[in-house]
């Protein structure tokens, strides 16, 4: 929900398998606290939102197991050497 976007305390979101479909919103990046993001095993389509990149404090990430397309973004740094993309 928008509701999420732009929220100075939230640090994690935890929505493995909870079959979430569409695209993942741009607005994601604007959680600026954003440390442990887990979108594993849903139904997510399009592609990595770029705007990922500007979660600072993101140490952990999961997006495995979804419908993605395209490649992960180079905004992601280091995750690109450990993320689980399919």
């Amino acid at each position: 929900p928008d509701s999420l976007f732009g929220s100075s305390s939230l640090v994690t979101i935890d929505m493995d398998g909870n079959s979430l479909s569409g695209t993942l919103s741009t607005e994601v990046g604007t959680i600026s606290r954003l440390n442990i993001l887990m979108l594993e095993s849903n139904k997510l389509t399009g592609t990595i939102p770029t705007e990922l990149g500007n979660l600072e404090l993101l140490s952990y990430l999961t997006i495995a197991n979804n419908r993605f397309t395209g490649t992960l973004p180079v905004e992601l740094g280091v995750f690109q050497e450990f993320c689980k993309f399919l």
